[in-house]
This record gives C-alpha cells, structure tokens and sequence, in this order.
C-alpha cells in the first residue's frame, strides 16, 4: 500500500483550520509505521498542538516573540505522535460551585495594641531567650507598663526635580 491510501485511514480529527492543516500534512507525509502507531494510540490534534505549544515557549523562554517555521512545527507533531513518553496534556479539573470563604483582614493596629503585644512578648519571653512569639493580643488584656509612644514626624517627601538637584548639585568627591 502507499502512504496515500493508509494516511486516508488515520483515526484523527481536525476540529479547526489549523488542525485540518496538520491533518493534511500528516496523510501527505506519515510513514506506514507512525500511521500504525497514530492509529493504535489515543493521542489527538489537539494535544500534539498543547505540545508544539510547549516547545515553542520554551524557545522563547528568555522572553520576547518565537516565530517556528513550518518544517519544525510539523517535525514537533511527528515527534509527539512517535515518542510513547510524551502524553495527552491532563484536562483541568471542573469547577465546584460553592460558598467561598472570606477572612476578613485585621485593620491597621493602633499603637496601644501594638505596645500590648510587645509587652506581652516581652514577659513571656524567658530571659536572653531569642525566640519570636504571636502578635496577637486579646483586648481585654491589660499591660501592666504603658508608656505612651513618641510620636513621629512624618518626613516631607521631595520632589523629583529636588532628588535629581540635590543629587548633582553635591560636589564630586573625586
């Protein structure tokens, strides 16, 4: 038989253009044995495509745009129809509707509730004990040493004209 008349009989499905495209390639150009083999397997279009895919983004791993030529796309189909190691890509698993679970995020912490949990480290802490404890401090909690905390001056922001003439206007050390 020629390859024209056992490609007639591959067990595959083009389901878009570009498939179609491989297809055709496929019955004009596969040996007796891929033929065999494609025919014997469960691989599809579909998942010798995911795998030209893959190939292709790793040649464009470092970034930027891969173009592939023809021949090298059709060589990539060949291979992943030949090669028993290479798999069918896994269907994602179907979503479950269902209730999602919001955690409400604490709020920002007032200097008290941090001065409480501070202290609270600090006296379960053993002495010259380096160990980091929780955070957490119930409110009902009262510290027995409250001093209250200096407050700070927030520092004025420069602008990017003052950065950049601060930056030039220093003199050169050299």
């Amino acid at each position: 038989m020629s390859n024209g008349e056992l490609a007639i009989g591959l067990k595959l499905e083009a389901k878009n253009p570009t498939e179609q495209r491989v297809l055709d390639y496929l019955r004009a150009n596969a040996s007796e044995i891929l033929i065999e083999k494609i025919n014997a397997g469960d691989k599809t279009i579909k998942g010798a495509m995911s795998y030209c895919k893959e190939e292709a983004r790793k040649l464009g791993a470092e970034g930027g745009c891969v173009v592939v030529d023809d021949e090298t796309v059709f060589g990539w189909v060949i291979h992943f129809f030949e090669e028993d190691e290479l798999k069918e890509p896994k269907k994602p698993e179907p979503r479950v509707a269902g209730k999602a679970v919001v955690h409400k995020a604490k709020g920002p912490r007032s200097a008290e509730t941090l001065q409480k949990a501070a202290l609270k480290r600090f006296e379960a802490a053993p002495e010259g004990s380096d160990e980091e404890d929780s955070d957490e401090v119930e409110d009902d909690e009262s510290p027995t040493y409250k001093e209250p905390l200096a407050p700070q001056k927030p520092k004025p922001k420069k602008s990017v004209f003052q950065s950049l003439f601060t930056e030039f206007a220093e003199p050169d050390p050299f």
